[in-house]
């Protein structure tokens, strides 16, 4: 008996991390399709109008996570710390690659938005652009490389451009809910307090700072912009 209950904890583990990848690819495509069609409700006639701000990204990313954030439990409710309700948070990362000559490709610009620090809307993050803090899937090396080196489903012809959209979700101690947190519990711990898994310890994203916060159920969608949306140009606050 107490092998089978054992059994049924582990398997119930299983299936709710599945779940959160699920839901973290879901959160993706929503993203994505709301991007796709703002050009289409905007109507302009200036190709200019049609590019995609920060704002854009803030609001589109905001509406795709409230699938598992429902009301306000994405953003912070503390005045104990950042502290969120559900103890964890979504981030979302968006990269632009252009296509090269000799079959290379290369990142021109990424930038990363977080929830963990905002009240409304999700935040951009001002931090630096290391791998440690946007604890990514998707690698960004200084030079033209093949596109599978940056992503490995990447495909990507000359002149071509694609948009690569991360989902993740973060847990660390300044997440967590105050009645869900205890000091001296470690990252693992406050993993399966955040994602109510009673045997399974949740898998972080591989970073430095894997022992002190982690980003949990990475999911990834590649597609083509409709024309006018992005450029080699970061995205800007107009």
């Amino acid at each position: 008996m107490p092998i089978l209950i054992i059994l049924l904890f582990y398997i119930n583990d299983l299936i709710r991390i599945k779940r959160y990848y699920s839901q973290t690819e879901f959160v993706a495509q929503q993203f994505v399709n709301i991007i796709q069609n703002i050009s289409q409700k905007r109507g302009a006639s200036d190709s200019t109008k049609l590019k995609i701000s920060i704002p854009d990204i803030k609001y589109a990313a905001s509406l795709a996570f409230l699938s598992m954030y429902p009301g306000k439990t994405m953003y912070i409710t503390g005045t104990s710390g950042a502290r969120h309700e559900l103890s964890h948070a979504p981030r979302l990362n968006i990269f632009y690659v252009k296509g090269l000559p000799g079959g290379k490709a290369s990142c021109l610009w990424f930038r990363r938005f977080l929830g963990d620090y905002a009240s409304t809307p999700i935040t951009l993050s001002s931090k630096s652009n290391t791998a440690g803090e946007n604890a990514r899937s998707v690698n960004v090396p200084a030079d033209a490389t093949t596109p599978s080196d940056i992503y490995p489903t990447l495909k990507i012809g000359e002149n071509e451009e694609k948009i690569i959209v991360e989902v993740n979700l973060v847990n660390a101690s300044h997440i967590m809910n105050a009645n869900n947190y205890v000091e001296t519990d470690k990252q693992a711990t406050l993993a399966k307090k955040a994602f109510n898994c009673r045997l399974v310890t949740p898998k972080p994203l591989e970073t430095e700072a894997a022992a002190t916060e982690g980003w949990y159920f990475s999911s990834v969608v590649i597609f083509t912009p409709k024309p006018g949306l992005f450029s080699e140009t970061p995205p800007t606050e107009n």
